[in-house]
């Protein structure tokens, strides 16, 4: 049996780092990437260094800013470490958090926050609104930045350390649910014009109705059902994790909907479908290192996982349905 060791202190370590009378802007390579290789003294004040403004936060501010951290898929992945590396932080009220949130797309990200004692009381959003990329500053965005008195920042996180993602779903309120009462297998459809709110239409499976048809003819004289997960009919947190406490399976293409694993209590199976090409077998490149990233969510939750290959052609995919029965027959246990 194979196993990946993660040992460098990247992956193994973390560090929150605390600046008095930090400073910083959107033009600060920090500001847009809080991450492991961050140099906190690019938040120390340098008198004369700097031109633009600045909104100040008096008394201590925790940055919890990622690139696209407004959307699910990148609050999970790149604020929510954070958040829970500094937990202990959060408790104490007269503490600000430097957080962006889109509510009109993404309204779970609200609710996560607050369920994280990250009330909207507490929230300070970034004064460039939601201009803080440097793909925005080079558009034009005007570079407003932010300084408090005591400047805090959990960039030195570990990305993908279970003991953080663990603590993650108990934060938020994900509790372990009996495998008899788990009896769901969800599947997660990518179609932006049909209906089910998926912000990025694209890898939509092209034979998704007979794969559909073929899940259910596998799951027929079982206790389990399928069911097509649309996120839009959970309007709530505690709506959204009472479905998800009833799933096993979770079946999906590569994509941000799959972040929803994050709520899926330890014990389930993930299968993937991901996109490849159809002669060489390999991804895409702008996808060529996405394959593990699923699988390691899974790994850092306790849930098995699957890989399914689907062909790429254009925007679309296709798969084996018996290749992704197959797959539902082991995350099931079948032999």
């Amino acid at each position: 049996m194979r196993q990946f060791v993660f040992w460098e202190p990247r992956y193994t370590s973390g560090a929150i780092d605390v600046v008095l009378d930090g400073r910083l802007a959107p033009s600060d390579a920090l500001y847009s990437d809080c991450g492991w290789d961050s140099d906190p003294d690019d938040a120390v004040s340098k008198p004369g260094a700097r031109g633009g403004r600045a909104l100040h936060v008096p008394g201590t501010l925790l940055f919890a800013l990622a690139p696209d951290g407004w959307s699910l898929q990148h609050f999970l992945d790149g604020v929510l470490p954070k958040l829970v590396q500094a937990r202990e932080l959060l408790a104490h009220p007269s503490v600000k958090v430097l957080a962006e949130s889109h509510p009109e797309l993404h309204p779970i990200v609200d609710e996560l926050l607050a369920a994280l004692n990250v009330t909207a009381e507490r929230r300070v959003r970034p004064p460039a609104s939601q201009a803080y990329t440097l793909a925005d500053l080079a558009a034009g965005a005007e570079d407003v930045g932010v300084s408090a008195d005591r400047l805090v920042l959990p960039c030195r996180t570990p990305a993908i350390h279970p003991q953080l993602w663990q603590q993650a779903q108990e934060l938020l309120g994900v509790r372990a649910v009996p495998a008899i009462e788990r009896n769901i297998v969800a599947y997660l459809p990518r179609d932006r014009g049909g209906g089910v709110g998926a912000f990025n239409g694209g890898r939509h499976i092209a034979n998704e109705d007979v794969l559909l048809d073929n899940l259910v003819a596998a799951l027929e004289g079982r206790r389990e059902r399928l069911q097509v997960f649309r996120h839009t009919e959970y309007e709530t947190l505690p709506a959204l994790l009472a479905f998800w406490a009833r799933v096993g399976v979770v079946i999906g293409p590569h994509g941000g909907a799959l972040s929803n694993v994050m709520f899926v209590p330890p014990g389930g199976a993930v299968v993937e479908l991901f996109p490849v090409d159809p002669v060489t077998r390999a991804p895409p490149p702008q996808l060529a290192s996405g394959g593990m990233m699923y699988y390691l969510h899974a790994a850092l939750l306790g849930h098995k996982y699957h890989f399914v290959h689907a062909e790429a052609v254009g925007e679309e995919l296709f798969v084996d349905p018996a290749a992704v029965v197959r797959a539902l027959e082991l995350a099931l246990g079948a032999d």
